[in-house]
């Protein structure tokens, strides 16, 4: 009776065996499926996440970088005028490039023997407070001075003689 019922209870546990290899066999259960679609759906918000970061990032260095031009493009203008000894007024300017439009406006900053020091702040959107980019260039004293006297005054740094 010994023998027949440890033969029985190894043939019980081989049935249960080979019925619990059968049963992972035939799938994944309801809930493994769930927990892998959990899985995919958190890590595809955070794709989505991580490209719309990008696309940001990617539109605003693309500002960034035609304000810069712009201030460029605003300080050779200013050169320009200075060598044509034609008289300067720093005033606001606007300017479309691409499909933004960009607002300039250059400061006289300080003055020195001979030499000014303007800086060109592009604003983008135009109504915004806060420059996008700022430029900072150099101009004779003779030219800016006549343009402070029409367009801006000197800044708290004063005039040096």
């Amino acid at each position: 009776m010994f023998l027949s019922s440890i033969m029985n209870n190894k043939k019980a546990r081989l049935r249960a065996k080979t019925s619990f290899q059968q049963a992972s066999q035939h799938g994944f259960t309801l809930i493994e499926v769930l927990i892998a679609l959990v899985i995919i759906g958190l890590v595809g918000m955070m794709l989505a996440q991580t490209s719309f970061q990008s696309v940001d990032q990617s539109d605003y260095l693309k500002r960034k970088l035609i304000a810069s031009w712009v201030a460029e493009n605003r300080i050779n203008d200013l050169r320009l005028l200075s060598q044509q000894g034609v008289k300067m007024t720093l005033d606001e300017g606007v300017v479309e490039q691409g499909s933004w439009v960009f607002r300039t406006l250059p400061e006289l900053k300080q003055q020195t023997a001979g030499v000014a020091r303007i800086e060109i702040n592009v604003f983008q959107p135009p109504e915004s407070t806060s420059s996008l980019f700022t430029l900072i260039g150099y101009l004779p004293s003779s030219v800016a001075s006549s343009a402070s006297n029409s367009a801006s005054e000197l800044s708290s740094e004063g005039s040096l003689p």
